[in-house]
């Protein structure tokens, strides 16, 4: 499954997605805290997909905030 990793980290290399895909089966796996149930696979892959950009880099982790902001509309360069 592609996670839409950006580039700077190796975009949806097979590392990655293994990565990936053993991190959100963790994720899943465990009590969400805010809401008291398991925590769903939207949100274990966002989660995931954090950690993995932190552990890669701050320049990964800025081009997932920019890129989070603009797909929600709340920045763009105009």
């Amino acid at each position: 499954m592609p996670y839409g990793l950006p580039k700077e980290i190796g975009g949806d290399s097979k590392t990655n997605e293994e990565w990936m895909k053993k991190c959100v089966s963790r994720v899943m796996g465990r009590k969400n805290a805010r809401t008291g149930g398991k925590t769903d696979k939207k949100t274990a892959i966002m989660i995931c997909k954090k950690t993995l950009m932190k552990s890669k880099g701050n320049a990964a982790l800025a081009s997932l905030l920019i890129f989070e902001l603009e797909r929600k509309g709340r920045f763009s360069d105009e």
